[in-house]
């Protein structure tokens, strides 16, 4: 899987192992094997106690690290610390490539030197409803808005790439934050001067693990509470006036609170309604309403149990 023609556009492909689903991974590391540009190492980073190397065999080819200390930042820089490519692509262990010129894509759009990140689209299909309610919930932003390249603030690690010069110049992840690490490291990429491009024709298919109503509400409530780590770290991303300093009133508070919730709710129903999606789509997201509602109740349960009890 590795060719070393051209070391100076030799990508690192980090794949970070959480939820260690062998069926996902051998489906990743198939789609990997079938790029039309070779020139790649894979690096596999297993946080899951390494549970992945006891149910399947690991490509020779591949580098795998089990990072003494678990947590996504910290299993991001274990992986970067082993690449040794041009350009880093990290990749999620439930994020499947959908073309085979999907690694091409990446590097292409790394030819301009004003780009110093590319993402990708993460697309999901509906076959069940509870993870189909998971991606519309936090991921309607990592839809293509447009059939060309355009550019970007902020995206997720799911599928993202950078030039190794850049890492050296902004730093590694914030080991800090349990959540919003990337938007953290994408903050940093727009600080330095360089361009975020999100190339549609760079696409992955996502399947996250939660398929079950307790994994999506958990999801939601690790969401808010990490939403307030995050702005703890730049307070100058908080919404409102409500999420930076404690109401004085308890009933300012509890109308603050429905606020947030229903208004929440409806920017995200009407974000995924707004998208240039099929009606099969938009009726499934409309479906999900009373689950969008109850996440975000959740996702509201967590930020408020952070920003009362971590001051």
């Amino acid at each position: 899987m590795v060719n070393t023609d051209n070391c100076k556009s030799k990508a690192s492909i980090i794949i970070l192992v959480h939820n260690a689903r062998e069926q996902i991974i051998r489906s990743i590391l198939y789609a990997l094997e079938k790029q039309t540009y070779k020139n790649f190492e894979i690096i596999m980073v297993d946080d899951a106690a390494c549970k992945l190397r006891e149910r399947m065999r690991i490509p020779e080819a591949a580098t795998y690290i089990c990072p003494p200390e678990s947590s996504i930042p910290k299993s991001r820089n274990a992986g970067l610390r082993a690449a040794t490519g041009h350009i880093v692509i990290f990749l999620d262990d439930d994020c499947i490539p959908i073309d085979s010129s999907w690694l091409k894509q990446h590097i292409e759009t790394h030819s301009n030197s004003s780009v110093g990140a590319v993402a990708g689209p993460l697309l999901f299909d509906d076959k069940n409803l509870i993870t189909f309610c998971d991606n519309i919930s936090f991921f309607y932003d990592a839809q293509p808005r447009s059939e060309t390249p355009y550019e970007i603030t902020q995206y997720y690690t799911a599928n993202l790439s950078i030039k190794k010069d850049l890492i050296t110049q902004i730093g590694y992840f914030d080991e800090a934050l349990l959540c919003r690490e990337d938007f953290d490291f994408c903050r940093r990429i727009g600080s330095a001067g360089a361009k975020i491009i999100f190339n549609p024709a760079a696409a992955v298919m996502h399947k996250p693990a939660r398929a079950s109503l307790n994994d999506y509400l958990r999801h939601c409530l690790e969401r808010g509470s990490g939403r307030h780590l995050y702005v703890k770290h730049h307070p100058e991303d908080a919404q409102s006036l409500y999420f930076r300093s404690t109401p004085k009133k308890k009933l300012l508070f509890i109308l603050f609170f429905v606020f947030l919730w229903l208004g929440s709710s409806l920017v995200i129903l009407y974000k995924n309604l707004s998208l240039k999606k099929t009606i099969k789509y938009k009726i499934k997201c409309l479906a999900c309403i009373p689950l969008i509602a109850a996440g975000r109740w959740h996702w509201l349960r967590g930020y408020l149990h952070e920003f009362g009890g971590k001051k």
